[in-house]
């Protein structure tokens, strides 16, 4: 087995064995010249985010490229108005600037 193959096995190890990310089944790995490539998609911002965590563990590795797309649960989406009314509660409740002040905004979901 060649070095690339091993890191491979590795990294896909390290993603099932991490308790915070809730389903490893859709990430797509690939090593060549010790470079990682993560593909696939995650239901979950922070699952992206601990996957490329875990990868990183992984001893050999010389790069790490995180082609992961998030597709978040149909009960997790939500428009750009309850965004940028969540946002604006938020921001009223942790500042001390008055509500007139703040401006939000919200483009196609982020």
């Amino acid at each position: 087995m060649n070095k690339d193959e091993e890191i491979r096995l590795e990294v896909i190890k390290e993603l099932k064995l991490e308790p915070k990310i809730s389903d490893p089944s859709h990430i797509k790995v690939a090593v060549k010249g010790g470079v990682v490539t993560l593909g696939g998609y995650v239901d979950h911002y922070m699952d992206r985010s601990t996957q490329k965590i875990a990868a990183e563990r992984i001893t050999g590795i010389q790069g790490l490229e995180q082609n992961i797309t998030v597709e978040l649960p149909a009960d997790s989406q939500r428009d750009d108005l309850e965004i940028a009314n969540s946002a604006t509660n938020t921001l009223e409740l942790i500042s001390i600037l008055p509500g007139a002040t703040l401006k939000q905004w919200s483009r196609t979901g982020v």
